[in-house]
């Protein structure tokens, strides 16, 4: 990406999330998700020796395989690095996402659920970017077999979700008149 030309910095830390989505060969979906955490610089462990610079503060990973209803049917969750001992033993808690549907309301019942104690900050985190490789490798499957006509199906009389769910498909803008003339909202054109 071209920003505007900094001033001069130090890299500290960097953080990495990486996402995939597969087609098994059981008709069912494999979203993988991995985070790692690095720092330039050695720092203090908890137990041990000082971790070098660039070796892996966090490494961890989530694999969770949905059907195309979206609903989840299994979790692996995995820390291969965390700074204490006990960030390894968490990861089984998340099996308890079995058979919750990725969809709105999704993150807020996932934070609800694992959170504080309940659960990893960093695992967490990686249901966000999860869930939206989630609806991108569901969609794109579709629009490249030609399942559908309109990857967002409106049912009814009431817009998918979609409608106003980012600034792109606000109501008022061009993609709904495009895609869902009966709800767009702004100026006639």
């Amino acid at each position: 990406m071209n920003f505007s030309q900094p001033i001069e910095r130090e890299l500290l830390h960097s953080r990495r999330i990486h996402c995939d989505g597969y087609l098994r060969s059981d008709g069912l979906w494999d979203l993988d998700a991995h985070v790692l955490d690095t720092r330039s610089f050695e720092s203090q462990s908890f137990r041990g020796p000082n971790l070098p610079a660039h070796e892996a503060l966090h490494r961890m990973g989530m694999r969770v395989t949905i059907g195309n209803d979206m609903v989840i049917r299994a979790v692996e969750a995995l820390t291969e690095r965390g700074p204490y001992p006990d960030c390894l033993t968490i990861a089984v808690v998340y099996k308890d996402l079995v058979g919750m549907k990725i969809g709105p309301g999704f993150l807020l019942a996932v934070k609800q659920r694992f959170r504080g104690r309940q659960g990893c900050t960093h695992l967490s985190e990686l249901l966000g970017p999860l869930a939206t490789t989630a609806m991108q490798t569901l969609r794109g499957h579709a629009s490249r077999n030609k399942a559908v006509s309109n990857p967002v199906p409106v049912h009814d009389d009431k817009p998918h979700p979609i409608v106003n769910s980012c600034h792109a498909f606000r109501s008022d803008g061009e993609v709904v008149l495009m895609r869902w003339p009966r709800f767009y909202t702004g100026p006639a054109r």
